[in-house]
C-alpha cells in the first residue's frame, strides 16, 4: 500500500482560490473602514475652523478669508494646526447665513479613488463631501 503525504496540486490550486476571492472582498472594505478614521482628523479641523471664525466674526464683525494658503488666517484666527497627515486646509470663507460653507479641508495623499476629495463645514454645522467620495459611509 502507498501512503500519500501532503496534498495533491488540486487541493492547493483550490485554497489558493478561496484565499484570493476572500482577499478580494476584505481589502476593499478595509480600506473604507481606514479612511473613515482618517476623515476623523478633517473633521476635527473643521469643527476647530468653525469655531475660530465664528468666534472672531462675533468679536470683530467680519470673517476671515482664505483659498489655498491659509497659513496668515490660521494666525489672524488664533490657531495652529501641528502635524496634519492627511487634510490640508483649502478655504475659509464669509458665511452671511447657517446653509453657507465657513472652512473646507481636501484629503492629500489618499490610495487611488480615495484622495482629492474635500469636506466643507457649514455656518450651522453640518458637512458635506465634495469629490469622489461621499459621506461617512463612503
Amino acid at each position: 500500500m502507498i501512503r500519500r503525504d501532503g496534498f495533491t496540486l488540486t487541493e492547493l490550486m483550490l485554497v489558493i482560490v478561496i484565499i484570493g476571492i476572500l482577499t478580494t472582498i476584505a481589502v476593499p472594505g478595509y480600506l473604507r473602514i481606514a479612511e473613515r478614521s482618517k476623515q476623523a482628523e478633517g473633521i476635527r479641523v473643521l469643527g476647530v475652523l468653525r469655531d475660530a471664525q465664528l468666534r472672531y466674526f462675533q468679536e470683530t464683525g467680519t470673517w476671515i478669508t482664505c483659498n489655498n494658503n491659509c497659513t496668515q488666517a490660521l494666525r489672524d484666527l488664533g490657531i495652529e494646526f501641528e502635524g496634519l497627515q492627511f487634510f490640508r486646509i483649502t478655504r475659509l470663507r464669509s458665511a452671511p447665513n447657517p446653509g453657507s460653507d465657513i472652512a473646507e479641508v481636501q484629503r492629500q495623499n489618499g490610495p487611488v479613488g480615495m484622495s482629492n476629495y474635500k469636506i466643507a463645514i457649514r455656518r450651522n454645522g453640518t458637512l458635506h463631501y465634495v469629490g469622489s467620495i461621499h459621506g461617512p459611509g463612503l
